[in-house]
């Protein structure tokens, strides 16, 4: 009880997002890495003598070292949340002769599914990518524009303002959860690798470094597939929230309420070009061309 309101303390001081997807995992990565190491022969029971041999400010420093050094670490892993889900919807490996072959792979899984999963999982065609979590999330960014003619990616940051804020909670927490699963998928396969490696160069039997690797493995694996299911309620909550707000960004943007799908579409695009473009008669054209539609309406 005394852990969990501890917990529940420090977690109203600093943000639950950052302690629970970037602080604890980098906590915890040196422990559970030099665990295989440390059990080997009388190695843990010389680290234990040498720290019960240190006074009591050295440890206290030693700690507060190890704490402020993890605080560094985790504030650049939680700076690096994009480019940790872009790596997992394998954006950086796009020109490789494998991501080719796995586009190839996932188009042709494409092509038999069915209609609800097209709906989940799968973006058109020529936009799919290697990665199942990159088409889910991609088929969440290319909904408005497939609707809508409306780019989510450009407009979701003006549309989230205006979400309830029970809206906004949901949002972040699906996708909270879908970046604690691929820091944790990352986490195990860095533990598989990097004990592998270091296990192999200290002379460890060589079952040792082979089970780490196995049980990093099996454990990224798992978790990358525990982020499939959250990653498309995350790309659920992304879709409903933009049917249900779209037309409120219209109105506060001072734009007209389209008269109906094209006119909607027509809108969106040209919002898009003035906001990647600064291109204002697109607006000006929009809105001259819909003012007499509403008003006969």
């Amino acid at each position: 009880m005394a852990v969990a309101e501890l917990y529940d303390r420090a977690s109203s001081l600093l943000e639950r997002r950052f302690l629970k997807n970037a602080f604890l995992p980098v906590a915890v990565f040196p422990l559970v890495v030099s665990w295989p190491y440390l059990i080997q022969g009388d190695r843990l029971g010389q680290l234990t003598d040498w720290w019960e041999s240190l006074s009591a400010a050295a440890k206290i420093v030693l700690g507060l070292v190890y704490f402020i050094g993890t605080w560094f670490v985790a504030a650049i892993v939680a700076s690096q949340w994009r480019n940790i889900i872009r790596l997992f919807e394998g954006y950086p490996f796009l020109h490789t002769k494998l991501a080719k072959w796995s586009i190839a792979w996932h188009q042709a899984r494409r092509d038999e599914a069915t209609q609800w999963e097209h709906y989940l999982e799968f973006p058109a065609r020529h936009e799919v990518l290697p990665t199942r979590l990159g088409n889910i999330l991609r088929t969440a960014e290319r909904y408005g524009y497939a609707r809508y003619g409306a780019d989510i990616i450009v407009m979701w940051p003006r549309l989230y303002h205006l979400l309830p804020e029970s809206v906004q909670r949901d949002v972040e927490d699906r996708r909270a959860t879908v970046e604690f699963l691929l820091v944790t998928s990352l986490f195990w396969g860095l533990f598989g690798v990097v004990d592998f490696g270091f296990l192999t160069i200290a002379g460890s039997p060589a079952w040792i470094p082979c089970l780490c690797l196995l049980v990093g493995t099996a454990g990224a694996v798992l978790a990358y597939e525990s982020c499939l299911p959250a990653a498309m309620e995350y790309g659920e909550r992304i879709k409903a929230g933009f049917d249900l707000y779209r037309v409120q960004l219209l109105t506060i943007l001072g734009l007209e309420t389209p008269a109906s799908l094209t006119d909607e579409s027509k809108t969106w695009k040209a919002l898009d070009r003035f906001i990647r473009e600064a291109r204002r008669k697109d607006l000006e054209k929009i809105r001259a061309a819909s003012a007499p539609t509403i008003a006969n309406r």
